[in-house]
């Protein structure tokens, strides 16, 4: 059948229109004031824009408007010529057709299926002619629309002012997704299940993609994390074939209790969902885990009651068989409601737990009492036992890698031959740490091989550490030769930093360490523990990592 109505079909037509009877015109004119939106004689429905850059939906016109139409030719053998207008309305940026479907008895009705192109998404508009002074116009179309599924009414939006919704497993298109982050930069996909599944070909726009599970669970993922044609090449496979899978799982029963449990020996009570995070990039039966990222990645996670004391309260990650360590983490509170964001380059079990304020009884009066007591609470650093800290201490250079470590969220379960040195036993308590320390690029070997775990650290060599830590955790602090010599213009001893000069200076001019006194640096001094740990504490607010 051709889009236009044969010429003895319309003429049937017209004629059982005009022969309605009088009762049949008095009970549509009384529905039409019962229900306003009846009145309107012309009009769309059904507008969807499509993951395929197509727009489909339907256009009604009554009699009158059809026999316009078709005497001005808009209605040809191509069907009802439409308008497309873009993101900046005014003039239609192109044409278009509907074709004829069916005719009720009151309205012809037109089938909507065009390309458009990308230049005028977001959002669209569509009109017609009913007379020589009055044109039709659609609602704004800035949605993207995937097929209809069981339960969602015909269409799953996609895309709303940064917001992706998926369809039923958690799957987006590749052009919808590559669409909005184009568009928005910062993406939020929501998922009524424990997955998003995301086209890696997508992931070369924008920013970066946040997952939302129904309970407010949350996943930040920048788009620079990932290399697509790396794992691509791991799997064998075309970039265009691969999937990147975000599994957000709350943890119940036995594993959940097995998390709990390992809080409760640090003295922590879990005041948040125990989830697992998970992320693989999959191609078929193929599939390669995502465990380390170049970046910090965030994790949300909503706290089951509202938190007074920050100081007491922190993200941890559990591994079993190690239990729960700390994780970087900030805290909101909105209305009552309180969020974790936690921070960390690897994936794994994560919740957020409360600790009782701990004390140290040699702290009382010690100006660096309440840095400490809050590191503790934290789970970054211990006592020496008997409820001892020892503030005045020197610390050695593993007990300071391992504190760096912590802070950091670092795994220790760094195995890299690459990383041993000569004096560095498996078997010894600092092993993990000071592997994990060398990974990341904080700490140095001597020449000869060694570390020299048990000799004491030096202010200097406390800074150029935490200074390293602050460009690990993604902050520049690199400083210009001008600027070096800004920061260390009051100190006298200058000049005796050596090796150390620009480390040190990057840490003054962060805030992260301060003079001995005001004119004395004092950086071949052995560090004491009260002010490794009040470094630390800079450090970690200086990262953002606790607030």
């Amino acid at each position: 059948m051709k889009s236009l109505i044969k010429t003895n079909e319309v003429k049937h037509l017209k004629t059982m229109f005009k022969q309605k009877t009088a009762g049949l015109l008095a009970f549509l004119l009384t529905f039409s004031l019962l229900l306003p939106a009846l009145a309107y004689a012309n009009g769309f429905s059904g507008l969807k824009h499509n993951s395929n850059n197509s727009v489909t939906g339907q256009v009604y016109i009554d009699q009158a408007t059809y026999d316009y139409l078709f005497a001005n030719g808009l209605l040809t053998d191509n069907g009802l010529t439409l308008s497309v207008y873009g993101k900046n309305w005014g003039t239609p940026v192109s044409t278009t057709y509907a074709t004829y479907s069916s005719f009720n008895g009151q309205y012809y009705y037109y089938n909507v299926n065009t390309s458009v192109t990308k230049s005028v998404y977001f959002p669209l508009r569509l009109s017609f002619s009913t007379s020589a002074s009055t044109y039709v116009y659609s609602d704004p179309i800035d949605q993207y629309y995937y097929g209809a599924f069981p339960g969602f009414g015909g269409g799953v939006p996609a895309v709303v002012g940064g917001t992706l919704d998926t369809n039923l497993d958690g799957r987006v298109t590749a052009q919808a997704l590559t669409d909005a982050l184009r568009t928005y930069k910062n993406v939020t996909i929501k998922i009524t299940g424990e997955q998003a599944i995301l086209p890696a070909s997508a992931l070369t726009e924008g920013e970066s993609v946040t997952i939302v599970t129904a309970s407010g669970v949350s996943y930040k993922l920048p788009v620079k994390a990932f290399d697509a044609a790396k794992l691509a090449q791991q799997l064998g496979v075309n970039v265009s074939d691969l999937e990147i899978v975000i599994g957000i799982a709350e943890l119940e029963g036995t594993a959940a209790a097995a998390v709990t449990a390992a809080a409760a020996a640090d003295g922590g009570k879990v005041v948040a969902p125990i989830v697992d995070f998970t992320v693989k990039a999959v191609s078929g039966t193929k599939e390669v885990a995502v465990n380390n990222f170049p970046v910090y990645i965030e994790r949300g996670l909503p706290l089951n009651e509202t938190v007074t004391n920050l100081n007491t309260i922190t993200g941890v990650v559990y591994k079993e068989g190690a239990g729960v360590s700390f994780v970087p983490s900030t805290f909101t509170t909105v209305e009552g409601k309180t969020t974790a964001t936690l921070k960390r380059k690897s994936n794994s079990i994560y919740t957020v737990v409360e600790v009782g304020p701990k004390s140290f009884t040699d702290l009382t009066n010690h100006w660096a009492k309440a840095d400490v007591e809050k590191l503790a609470s934290k789970l970054v650093v211990e006592g020496t036992g008997k409820n001892l800290f020892q503030p005045k201490r020197s610390i050695t250079r593993a007990e300071f890698a391992a504190m760096v470590v912590r802070s950091l969220g670092l795994d220790t379960s760094v195995t890299s031959s690459t990383y041993n040195f000569t004096d560095v036993s498996g078997s010894s308590w600092y092993a993990g740490t000071v592997s994990a320390a060398a990974e990341a690029g904080l700490i140095n070997g001597y020449t000869n091989g060694t570390f020299k775990p048990n000799a004491n650290i030096t202010r200097q060599e406390v800074a150029a550490i935490v200074v390293r830590a602050l460009e690990f955790a993604g902050k520049n602090a690199n400083l210009s030769t001008a600027e070096v010599n800004a920061a260390l213009a009051g100190y006298t001893d200058a000049a005796t930093l050596g090796w150390a000069k620009e480390e040190v200076a990057a840490a003054v001019k962060s805030g992260i360490v301060q003079g001995q006194t005001s004119t004395k640096i004092n950086g071949k001094a052995e560090a004491n523990r009260a002010e490794a740990a009040t470094m630390i504490i800079r450090f970690l607010n200086n990262a953002n990592f606790i607030n």
